[in-house]
């Protein structure tokens, strides 16, 4: 048997990056899905030099036709992924009363529809394996919003739904959804945040089934 794959979509510099160093150190072999691959190079092909078998995959989380396209072709390529992440998301600042239906429905699109429908893609795969993990990256914004943010906490608190339910169906079919709820700001510029956020990810993977709460609650620290 071959080193477990994990799929992470919505991949580049931060978060996402913290949690494919997280999971590389434990042997798993990563596809690394974002919309414009070419931007991150630089960080697969450290990866890569670092001993990690790492393939980059676009995929534009706002279109469903392309995140089944580049699952098909990373499945094909590297495997029935034993983990997906999704870490895509859509940030936008403004009152609700500025925000107009469109975007309100864009932000869904990324956001809740590109998580269903990434988790519909690998669910047949892991579920006929009898395990595996769907892991959201949530924002506690979903939890109590922000009203200068309103379109990205109605969207988040539908994404942290979203896994509640796949929870609750995934019950005693050995395949497990983790939902990790980040409270606070990230510092991109610095590894610490990201690294954290990677091995709480990993330290959930790992737990036993039936083991510990399905939900995370992740607090940044607060930057100088």
């Amino acid at each position: 048997m071959g080193s477990p794959v994990c799929f992470i979509i919505g991949y580049g510099p931060g978060v996402s990056h913290g949690i494919a160093q997280a999971f590389a150190a434990e042997g798993f072999q990563l596809a690394l899905l974002s919309r414009h691959p070419d931007t991150h190079r630089e960080l697969v092909d450290g990866l890569v030099a670092g001993g990690v078998r790492a393939r980059a995959f676009a995929a534009d989380a706002s279109q469903s036709t392309s995140i089944e396209t580049a699952i098909a072709l990373a499945s094909s390529t590297m495997g029935v992924p034993e983990v997906l992440i999704y870490n895509a998301s859509a940030l936008r600042q403004g009152a609700l009363g500025s925000v107009t239906s469109a975007e309100l429905l864009a932000d869904f699109g990324v956001i809740v529809g590109g998580a269903l429908t990434a988790a519909n893609a690998v669910l047949p795969g892991m579920k006929e394996r009898g395990h595996g993990a769907v892991m959201f990256t949530g924002s506690y914004w979903g939890e109590v919003p922000t009203p200068a943010f309103a379109a990205t906490s109605i969207a988040k608190a539908a994404l942290h739904q979203l896994a509640r339910i796949l929870a609750l169906d995934l019950q005693d079919s050995g395949v497990r959804s983790f939902l990790l709820i980040i409270k606070g700001l990230v510092n991109r510029e610095t590894t610490d945040n990201p690294k954290q956020i990677g091995d709480a990810f990993l330290n959930a993977y790992q737990r036993p089934i039936a083991s510990g709460p399905n939900e995370i609650i992740f607090e940044t620290q607060p930057q100088p």
